[in-house]
């Protein structure tokens, strides 16, 4: 694990979600949660008439998000085990210097009067999900995961950066297989 302060990186490779011990009280969420915005990720070439080098994929956010719809296919359908490719980290990819611009645009259009004076943790779904597998000790052994904490007032912005945030091979279970045999379709209104 990679702790990134500012300009000092610390790595603390000897820490081990096993030294840890049992906390006696549950964190929880009992004082309740509320969405402050949604959106998703569309594929936005630039128009023909633009001298915008349209050679370069261009994404844009679609505010709010869309799920995926359900389509459900064909039974009985036949699933390979997955043998394609997918998204390490969208965000750390399209937006590799400042992840949660696409966040606070949303807001900016969702919730345009929100202030965020009293918020304690923001924080990215992928960091939130590898420091969630440490502390749960359901990380693998040999796992590696960095986060970029920065106190902004009384806030503390955790960020994350994976080590490759493109496109990877996928080689095990049926996840993404049953997705492209037609049970989910295009993101839509």
């Amino acid at each position: 694990m990679l702790i990134v302060c500012d300009t000092n990186t610390i790595v603390l490779s000897y820490i081990t979600p096993w030294n840890f011990p049992v906390p006696d009280r549950l964190v929880t969420s009992t004082g309740g949660f509320e969405v402050l915005c949604s959106y998703s990720w569309k594929y936005a070439p630039f128009p023909s008439n633009t001298y915008i080098n349209t050679s370069t994929p261009t994404f844009t956010i679609l505010v709010p998000g869309c799920p995926t719809k359900w389509a459900p296919p064909a039974v009985p359908a036949w699933l390979p085990p997955n043998n394609n490719m997918a998204w390490v980290d969208q965000h750390a990819y399209r937006v590799p210097v400042h992840q949660f611009e696409p966040t606070f645009q949303a807001m900016m259009v969702m919730n345009p009067n929100i202030r965020l004076n009293d918020t304690n943790i923001i924080i990215n779904r992928n960091s939130l999900m590898h420091l969630m597998d440490f502390a749960s000790l359901t990380m693998k052994l040999g796992s590696q995961f960095r986060v970029d904490p920065s106190l902004v007032k009384n806030t503390l912005v955790v960020g994350g950066k994976a080590p490759n945030a493109s496109v990877q091979p996928v080689r095990s279970g049926y996840r993404r297989s049953f997705e492209e045999c037609g049970g989910f379709a295009e993101r839509g209104r």
